[in-house]
């Protein structure tokens, strides 16, 4: 990923009402308050800064709202097998996902300093469509992201919906659309700004896609047009060559940098991402909602800022 400049950096943490000087703070203060959580597996203490730095700048400067996502992140890991089952990336049946679909973060953000994630299926064949499996490869994408930057102006997602069909849908499991969807809302620290969906079958139209418009986590733009449509909101210098822009690598060629990436990180997928809470070390408080996901951690409220 190619790093956002200190300006465009500094222009971020001001739009969320933030400075270097309370980010450093408050990354300290996230260190120690994760060295008392010995619920918490025991690579909490080996993350990078910046996987911190993106919890409290995707929470806008709050320490309860990072502290509740950070807990919810590293416990949602036993509670979601459909995500974080099996995590070998070179497990057989994960590597085959990607002749089912192609998905990279590209390398440049846009000059807000949002990133990009384009997604798109490799084939026309439903019987070739992995869902459980691209959506795994969704997660890591994530995990690996989280450690690479902490500051970024937000997040568009692409989804090409072009080799979609109806006998594609009847592939989607529900349950694994449940856990997605709980990951973007409650868990990762994400700011997603707009979702497009590009090539839209006649099939699908506007309403198919309203449980995304209700869920309010983004304004949702669906049009039949292809990659053109993309170049009204986005520099052509950001998109990949096969939609239109100046990168010089495919979407698939992107695709397969980032599997390769995944691949070179197998030990770490297997052994420090596969470890689980241990609920039985959780600290026990006074309060009554000490057991409820959104209450038991203790700290203060420092402030709370509105978009």
């Amino acid at each position: 990923l190619e790093r956002l400049s200190e300006g465009l950096e500094e222009a971020v943490l001001a739009s969320v009402g933030y400075n270097r000087n309370q980010l450093h703070s408050d990354l300290q203060h996230l260190k120690q308050w994760l060295q008392h959580q010995h619920h918490l597996p025991p690579s909490k203490i080996k993350e990078k800064d910046c996987f911190l730095e993106m919890f409290l700048v995707g929470c806008k400067g709050s320490l309860e709202c990072a502290k509740r996502k950070l807990d919810a992140y590293y416990r949602n890991r036993s509670e979601s097998n459909h995500l974080y089952g099996n995590r070998d990336p070179l497990a057989s049946v994960y590597h085959q996902a990607k002749h089912s679909c192609y998905m990279a973060i590209l390398p440049k953000p846009t000059k807000e300093g949002i990133r990009i994630t384009l997604s798109a299926l490799a084939n026309q064949d439903p019987e070739r469509f992995d869902y459980a499996n691209c959506t795994k490869r969704v997660v890591n994408l994530l995990e690996m992201r989280m450690r690479m930057e902490g500051i970024y102006g937000g997040d568009y997602i692409i989804w090409d919906a072009n080799n979609f069909s109806a006998g594609h849908v009847l592939k989607i499991v529900p349950s694994v659309v449940s856990d997605i969807i709980h990951l973007a809302q409650e868990i990762a620290p994400l700011r997603i700004r707009k979702i497009f969906f590009i090539n839209t079958a006649p099939f699908l139209d506007d309403s198919d896609f309203t449980w995304l418009i209700c869920m309010c986590i983004a304004q949702v733009i669906v049009t039949s047009a292809g990659h053109e449509e993309l170049l009204k909101y986005l520099d052509k210098n950001i998109l990949p060559r096969d939609y239109g822009g100046e990168e010089p690598y495919t979407l698939q060629q992107l695709s397969d940098r980032w599997l390769q990436k995944e691949s070179a990180l197998q030990k770490w997928f297997s052994s420090e991402l596969s470890e689980y809470t241990d609920e039985s070390k959780r600290l026990k408080t006074d309060n009554e909602f000490s057991n409820n996901s959104y209450f038991g951690l203790q700290g203060s409220l420092k402030k709370l800022i509105i978009d």
